[in-house]
């Protein structure tokens, strides 16, 4: 028997599964019975599971429903009626006008499948259907306080071997109980469970982590699931490895506070040769680091300008500065942009040997300041881009004294040029990072904004036009404010840094990282909604203008 056995391995290895599944045939009972035991002891012993941890049927199911949730959360209609089935899309006229009377305006903050179930026989036409209830809080977007519901719905699998959603369900949706007082309004999809929180998962092979010990998606073979820790051990070993298990509303892992990184911080990560410079509205830092140059930049909020303003016409203008450096300084980063224009190599500032300083200037250079003394060579320095390149000129230091400095200077020749440390130019934000010179002016909410305050849509209609603010959206948007303007957005993130309180001005980080795609969201003068710096927030809002590289939207409805 054991030379059979090490013969039907070898016949694994070298023939292919056709091959094998002939010679297998050809066992008896009691052969093939045996082979199969040695099998699951050889599994055994390489800790190899003989059944999937999750039932593949469900877990499709599940991971189509839960990616209908999450586009109904961004208020993503084409990724919604994606996941709609084609039988409910053909009994409507439009399926994009009925989704959102269905919907009712209605934001899902969470989404935890309760059961699945196949209805028994197939249905009339013919494919599987399995009936589903989910329960989640919904935010009816009118400031009121978010409500549990039970959502049964119907999904069916189609002919491409896709599960699809029918929706009509959606509209029999019942108020449901909460499991406790703490979990009637979750702030966000990142809401922290309690420490003592009980999870599941299996020992042996499992990579999810469950709410439920009897969770849907494993398969039956492993319930109830063996292994259990506390929320509090999610992110230590052997646990942080584990995903995190969708279908049974498992709680996301802690999620610490975002950490700011204060213009301190980034001037001393950007080490000797960095150029410091601002403006009334910004303080910036240009630095090199591996061979590519970054501006890193922080906006000033309106303390900062008001100790700025006090550095003007001081008779202790130094005491005046260090108050305004101590303070602006310890503001957050805003964002960090690298800088695409590149400075000319060597052998092109090596080309510009005997040319004249005026020829230089009619190709594009810019005057930027001259230099030398006794005993050193006399220098132009030009600019072009951001970058400003110093040229040794053909005159003596007393040519230099007689012409006065500019006097006489676009007739001196070239005799070699290099690129200069100074990064001034980088450091002022009228200058893209492209190199091209573009005044920027710090926009304000107008008094037809304001005006145009007091007519807004209601929630309900205001929010059906809203554009989820996604990576490319937001790339989209920054690249084309003008063709935006007035497009509604839904902006969700967390609150850099508040510029300014009269009227209500924030820096909000929309990237599923929490410190990136920075945007201005402004508060017409009337309300009186406060921002928390670090908190997280849902904003309906549209395009009013641009800052610098930050696309200002002005919010109409705000919630947290």
């Amino acid at each position: 028997m054991k030379k059979l056995i090490a013969a039907v391995i070898a016949i694994t290895v070298l023939f292919s599964a056709a091959a094998l599944a002939d010679d297998l045939s050809a066992l008896t009972d009691e052969e093939l019975l045996a082979l199969h035991q040695e099998v699951l002891n050889e599994m055994e012993r390489r800790s190899l599971p003989d059944t999937p941890e999750t039932d593949s049927e469900l877990a499709d199911i599940a991971e189509r429903v839960i990616a209908f949730f999450a586009a109904w959360n961004k208020n993503n209609p084409d990724e919604m009626l994606a996941l709609c089935d084609s039988g409910w899309k053909a009994t409507v006229e439009d399926p994009r006008t009925a989704l959102p009377g269905i919907l009712a305006n209605m934001t899902p903050l969470d989404a935890t499948i309760e059961s699945a179930k196949e209805i028994a026989g197939e249905g009339p036409d013919g494919l599987t259907y399995y009936l589903v209830k989910v329960n989640a809080h919904l935010d009816r977007n009118d400031g009121t306080s978010a409500e549990m519901y039970s959502i049964p719905f119907l999904v069916r699998k189609e002919e491409d071997g896709l599960w699809y959603i029918n929706p009509t369900g959606f509209e029999s949706r019942v108020a449901a109980e909460e499991e406790s007082p703490a979990e009637a309004e979750p702030e966000s999809d990142h809401e922290a469970a309690a420490e003592e929180t009980v999870l599941y998962y299996h020992p042996d092979g499992g990579e999810s982590y469950h709410l439920d010990q009897n969770c849907l998606s494993v398969h039956s073979k492993y319930l109830p699931l063996q292994g259990s820790f506390l929320y509090a051990e999610l992110n230590d070993e052997p646990y942080r490895t584990l995903k995190r298990c969708e279908v049974c509303g498992a709680p996301f892992r802690p999620k610490s506070r975002p950490e700011f990184m204060s213009f301190r911080d980034a001037v001393d990560a950007a080490g000797e040769g960095a150029a410091i410079g601002g403006d009334l509205d910004y303080i910036t830092v240009v630095a090199k680091k591996d061979g590519q140059y970054y501006r890193t930049v922080t906006m000033l909020d309106d303390q900062a300008k008001e100790l700025y303003m006090a550095t003007w016409g001081t008779e202790d203008p130094d005491a005046a500065y260090e108050a305004f450096n101590a303070y602006a300084w310890s503001l957050p980063v805003c964002y960090t942009e690298e800088i695409t224009v590149k400075p000319k190599d060597q052998a092109e500032l090596d080309a510009q040997a005997g040319k004249t300083v005026g020829e230089l200037l009619k190709e594009g250079y810019s005057f930027y300041g001259i230099g030398g003394g006794e005993n050193l060579p006399t220098t132009v320095d030009l600019s072009s881009g951001l970058f400003v390149y110093e040229f040794e000129v053909d005159a003596s230091f007393e040519y230099y004294l007689e012409h006065e400095g500019w006097d006489g200077v676009e007739d001196l020749k070239v005799k070699n040029g290099t690129l200069s440390d100074a990064l001034n130019l980088a450091t002022s934000l009228d200058y893209l990072a492209d190199g091209t010179y573009q005044p920027q002016i710090v926009p304000h909410i107008t008094a037809e904004e304001k005006a145009a305050a007091d007519s807004v849509p209601p929630i309900e209609e205001y929010s059906q036009k809203a554009w989820p603010l996604t990576e490319e959206g937001y790339l989209d948007l920054q690249n084309n404010p003008d063709a935006r303007y007035g497009q509604v957005y839904m902006v969700e993130g967390v609150v850099c840094q508040v510029l300014s309180e009269s009227p209500m001005r924030a820096i909000i980080w929309t990237g599923e990282d929490g410190h990136s795609r920075p945007v201005v969201v402004e508060c017409p003068e009337w309300r009186s909604f406060k921002w928390e710096e670090g908190q997280s927030y849902r904003i309906y809002a549209d395009v009013t203008s641009a800052c610098y590289i930050m696309p200002v939207l002005t919010a109409r409805y705000m919630f947290q």
